[in-house]
């Protein structure tokens, strides 16, 4: 069997491994979408810091929740690592770094070049190499090219390369990573039909996607994959996509599973309603075992038309149950020292929600709602701190959370503005504050804010993040 046939074989029983390289806001989400879609991957990113952050199960990019993160690494589909001697065991490396424009508003290709001489220390026969980092045309035939076969393989013979630019679309929820249009080519016939191949690299119809198939839409509450849902049997919907071929269901079916994978293996453990004779696809209710608070399930669902006809299965939902009874609940106000003699649960004049602790073990999972930095940061308004801005991918934030920090940030009177490396500076144009940057946990520049913009040590530090402006 040919090496181009052997990987196709592999792809289409999701057997291949995929290696992503450079887990950043287009790496991470296609990790996880692979994951999903039943591939074993493997990241790969020279920065150690989002490493410790993974390891600890917190996602540093908005479109990638804990949630998911835990998923895939519960069902044993996703790792990552520093360690780029593992890239020979990936069947199709999928190249996400980024391309930052340069003083001359021209596309740094350095990740990219760096990159590919990397690959080329551990190419082997039979592997699929994809550029998705954002270039000009070119590319991939004249400079990824010629790096990676001075291993000595040769393109299109013993190894294969595809370009499928980058389409992260960040904050966007109709288009995700599993959804967005894509364009994607391959160097050569075997290569485009790699890339190309139904379940490989391309993934538009990964499981992340609501709005592909002819069931769509999935809904739990009217949510999608919502959690936290305080109802004994929640309420499921779908609807039909109009180039289904169905024109009235006439049945439907349900699967609710404990994991992904006996889902997959379309077993309903917790609940499989059979074929149902109804035309109803809104708030269907949930009626098999009952859940537990906390608990996180995975369903999809398939429709019978006129004559029999069955659509093939929708692409699969989540939903996980918040505290449904009284004695779930074992949290308590945190704050202000309870005077002596006063119950719990008497209102107090000033109840400041904040307290240090420290965890004895490391917490299985975490959710939290609300905008965290408007607590954080009317705390700091009103006890008169410094003020500390951190960087998103320490902190986790999100970019709509970056910008209601910034805002808030303008409107403050304090002494001293800490500011990191990270952070676009323009919005702190208008402070009048000592500035103090720190790159990498070192401080740059201390100062007043021209000072420090025109500091040498700042203006390296910001080029080579690819910052502007």
């Amino acid at each position: 069997m040919s090496h181009s046939a052997s990987l196709a074989a592999r792809l289409a029983d999701h057997s291949a491994r995929i290696g992503v390289v450079g887990l950043g806001y287009v790496g991470l989400p296609l990790a996880v979408t692979a994951a999903r879609r039943g591939f074993p991957v493997t990241g790969f990113d020279i920065d150690a810091a989002k490493m410790d952050r993974l390891d600890a199960g917190h996602s540093y990019i908005e479109a990638v929740s804990d949630a998911d993160l835990a998923d895939c690494v519960a069902a044993g589909r996703l790792d990552w690592t520093t360690d780029f001697s593992r890239l020979g065991a990936c069947d199709a490396l999928i190249v996400c770094v980024p391309t930052p424009l340069n003083r001359n508003r021209e596309p740094d290709l350095s990740y990219v070049t760096g990159t590919a001489e990397t690959i080329a220390r551990h190419l082997r026969p039979g592997q699929l190499v994809v550029l998705e980092s954002t270039t000009f045309p070119g590319t991939t035939r004249e400079v990824l090219t010629p790096l990676l076969e001075r291993s000595g393989l040769v393109a299109g013979r013993d190894f294969f390369v595809g370009f499928s630019p980058e389409r992260e679309d960040p904050g966007n929820e109709k288009y995700r990573t599993a959804t967005i249009p894509k364009i994607v080519a391959g160097d050569g016939p075997e290569a485009a039909a790699l890339v190309e191949a139904p379940g490989a690299v391309r993934l538009q119809e990964a499981s992340g996607g609501r709005d592909t198939g002819p069931v769509q839409g999935l809904r739990c509450e009217y949510l999608t994959d919502p959690s936290g849902i305080d109802v004994d049997n929640p309420r499921l919907s779908w609807r039909i996509s109009p180039s289904s071929g169905v024109r009235v269901q006439r049945e439907y079916r349900i699967l609710v599973a404990g994991s992904l994978e006996a889902l997959r293996r379309d077993r309903g453990d917790l609940w499989d309603s059979g074929r149902v004779a109804s035309a109803e696809s809104s708030w269907v209710p949930y009626g098999g075992r009952k859940l537990a608070s906390g608990q996180r399930v995975y369903w999809k669902v398939r429709v019978w038309g006129d004559g029999g006809k069955a659509t093939p299965w929708s692409q699969p939902a989540t939903w996980s149950m918040g505290l449904l009874q009284a004695s779930d609940w074992h949290g308590k106000w945190i704050g202000q020292r309870r005077p002596d003699g006063v119950a719990e649960g008497t209102p107090l004049p000033f109840p400041w929600l904040r307290k240090t602790f420290t965890l004895a073990a490391k917490p299985a999972r975490n959710l939290s709602h609300g905008q965290r930095q408007w607590l954080e940061i009317s705390m700091l308004m009103v006890s008169g701190a410094k003020l500390l801005l951190v960087d998103e991918p320490a902190a986790g934030l999100t970019d709509h959370e970056t910008a209601v920090t910034a805002d808030l940030l303008l409107e403050l009177k304090g002494d001293h503005t800490l500011i990191v490396i990270e952070h676009d500076m323009s919005f702190v144009r208008r402070l009048a504050s000592p500035v103090t940057v720190l790159c990498a946990g070192q401080v740059l520049s201390h100062g007043t804010l021209d000072h420090v913009q025109a500091d040498p040590r700042v203006i390296e530090a910001y080029l080579g993040r690819g910052k502007h402006g």
